[in-house]
């Protein structure tokens, strides 16, 4: 596993910034109509399938296929800018800053009041993404969020969170009218990590 920790930027324009990883590898970070965000991993020999054949919002469907970068095109709207030694990618409703050293992407939504709210981010105490040359596998790590971390009085790690298949799981104290107070542990769903 070779971790991919430092980014530098290639190009930066409305809508959408591109950055060069380490070893040939690229990122690109967009926001695309409805304040919907996009980040895109690209291998250093390009995609494997340049095309795709997924119905585009007009909901035509060529046969020979589209290329995959012009299926959901950049919002102009959304604005590129570099504070300190990061990026920032803001739409109307969400933003994406960017940390060039360890590379990691933090995504932030508007609350009601109009402040800005983490909700996902790559971890950032060391590397977020890391791949495999061999096997050709592409890792990536979050952030654990603060409320779904398990609290349980006999947990030897209470800061490990437990998420199965791609969702999270918290464990919690449960109160019933036929049990005492005891912990809860969700069961698992997939493979255990």
């Amino acid at each position: 596993m070779t971790p991919l920790r430092r980014a530098s930027l290639l190009s930066m324009s409305a809508g959408s910034v591109e950055l060069q990883l380490e070893r040939g590898w690229r990122a690109r970070v967009s926001m695309v109509a409805g304040d919907i965000g996009r980040f895109t991993l690209l291998p250093p020999e390009g995609w494997r399938e340049p095309r795709t054949w997924a119905l585009d919002p007009a909901g035509t469907f060529p046969l020979e296929g589209r290329r995959r970068d012009e299926v959901y095109a950049p919002d102009a709207s959304a604005a590129a800018t570099q504070d300190g030694a990061a990026l920032v990618l803001s739409g109307a409703s969400l933003r994406a800053r960017i940390a060039l050293e360890p590379f990691a992407v933090s995504w932030e939504q508007r609350d009601a009041q109009g402040a800005w709210q983490f909700c996902c981010g790559d971890r950032d105490e060391s590397y977020a993404y890391a791949t495999s040359a061999r096997s050709g596998t592409l890792y990536h790590w979050q952030k654990r969020d603060p409320a779904h971390t398990a609290t349980s009085a006999s947990a030897t790690r209470p800061d490990r969170s437990i998420w199965r298949a791609g969702a999270c799981a918290r464990a919690s104290w449960m109160r019933s009218a036929t049990t005492p107070r005891r912990a809860t542990r969700c069961t698992s769903i997939g493979p255990s990590s």
